[in-house]
């Protein structure tokens, strides 16, 4: 009996080898070609901007060899983040030497402003391995992406921004509607010293003076002032009408205008006035002096039709706080932007317009003042700023500083706050800081 069993299992395992050791060539095709080496690897040889750019809205140049000659099929990393293709790149169909894409969003901390030391590659379908941003020795050159606005200072419903000026030493002042100033240190700007007291909570411009004092209007037909190291309030040099806009001159000469007809002047003997009436039917906004000529946002508010209603003005320095008539230098609705209603302006240091613009419009355009030219500023693809900046100054370089504040009451309406705009050019010069 025994043997019989044991007889019959091995009949059954020999069978079973015999099966399974037979080899079976059903097999279908493998899909690996070793004589496929794949495209060519690619390389970056060039970046630009070299060593930083601004997340969600800097435009990155990728210079190299061997890019996909389909725009599509070449994907640009900074670290695992992905570039979003510039849309006048995209319909590129033969340029494997260059590949222009919008930095992503890596930053997701709220307090952090910037990342180093990222690494940018280049993936190229078809291709095994990627192209990497190195140098001569085969090392990672460290990229720098940084948030294009970052809110500074520590502002809230209680302590709402009114209007900002800065030092030579970046340090940055901001009148509150709680009547305080806060001066704002670079290295601690969290940290909100409260430098002076007692202003008024409808300011519509501030700036130093030369002598120190940190000096507002706030359509009124007086400006006011906070002596130079801080203190209270002290009242000012009084117009013949409202100002609600100021600045210098390189000689110490200050200009104000705002809802009146007059361009006044103040000399440096700081008694004498000098009315230039440039203005009826206008309200001037902001006014700028660049090199030896005054620019001005101004709204005409006449009942003419053919008049310009919003635009920007100039005005040559002639002599003894006397100007010329003014110049029609870009009409507002040339801009491209003429659904958006201009609020306040500042100048580059080239003499080109920033412009903020209205709770409904555009946060903040560029115009060029040589041709009239206009671009939106952070606003593609992922907008980085939001309406509407009601006062505007820019440091000692090329930060921006924009009091926030917004009339909407919906849920989604931006909360006031400072926002600090890095750009890539830097301010006009301001005759006034001390």
């Amino acid at each position: 009996m025994k043997k019989g069993l044991i007889l019959g299992l091995l009949t059954l395992l020999v069978a079973m080898f015999g099966v399974t050791g037979c080899e079976d060539t059903d097999y279908p095709d493998s899909v690996f070609d070793p004589n496929d080496f794949g495209k060519p690897t690619p390389e970056i040889t060039e970046v630009n901007p070299a060593l930083n750019s601004y997340q969600a809205v800097g435009l990155v140049e990728i210079y190299g060899n061997n890019f996909s000659e389909n725009i599509s099929e070449n994907v640009v990393f900074f670290n695992e983040g992905i570039g979003f293709p510039e849309p006048a790149e995209t319909d590129l169909t033969a340029s494997p030497q260059k590949m222009a894409v919008y930095a992503p969003v890596i930053i997701k901390d709220p307090a952090q402003w910037a990342m180093d030391s990222v690494k940018v590659r280049i993936a190229v379908q078809g291709a095994y391995l990627f192209g990497n941003y190195m140098d001569n020795d085969g090392n990672f050159i460290p990229y720098t992406l940084e948030k294009p606005a970052v809110e500074y200072g520590a502002f809230s419903d209680q302590t709402l921004p009114l209007a900002v000026a800065v030092d030579k030493d970046e340090n940055v002042y901001v009148t509150s509607f709680d009547k305080n100033v806060y001066k704002l240190m670079p290295a601690k700007h969290d940290s909100m010293i409260i430098y002076a007291d007692g202003s008024h909570n409808n300011m519509t411009d501030l700036k130093f003076a030369p002598n120190g004092d940190l000096m507002y209007a706030r359509n009124y037909t007086t400006l006011y002032f906070f002596p130079a190291g801080g203190g209270s309030r002290k009242t000012g040099v009084k117009f013949g009408d409202r100002v609600s806009t100021i600045d210098w001159d390189a000689n110490g000469i200050l200009y104000a205008a705002g809802m009146t007809k007059m361009l006044f002047a103040l000399l440096t003997d700081g008694s004498t006035i000098v009315e230039n009436d440039l203005y009826e039917d206008y309200a001037v906004h902001s006014l700028k002096v660049f090199n030896n000529q005054i620019y001005t946002l101004a709204e005409y508010t006449g009942t003419e039709t053919t008049i310009t209603k919003f635009g920007i003005y100039k005005h040559d320095i002639q002599a003894n706080g006397v100007v010329s008539a003014k110049t029609l230098v870009v009409d507002w609705k040339d801009t491209g932007f003429d659904d958006t209603t201009p609020v306040f302006m500042v100048l580059d240091e080239n003499g080109n317009a920033f412009v903020s613009g209205d709770d409904h419009g555009v946060p903040l355009v560029h115009v060029n003042l040589s041709d009239g030219s206009a671009k939106a500023i952070y606003n593609y693809p992922t907008p980085a700023l939001f309406t509407k900046g009601v006062h505007m100054t820019f440091g000692n370089d090329n930060k921006l500083y924009m009091v926030r504040r917004s009339d909407r009451t919906d849920n989604n309406a931006p909360t006031p706050r400072l926002i600090r705009v890095s750009l890539d050019v830097n301010g006009a010069p301001y005759y006034g800081r001390p």
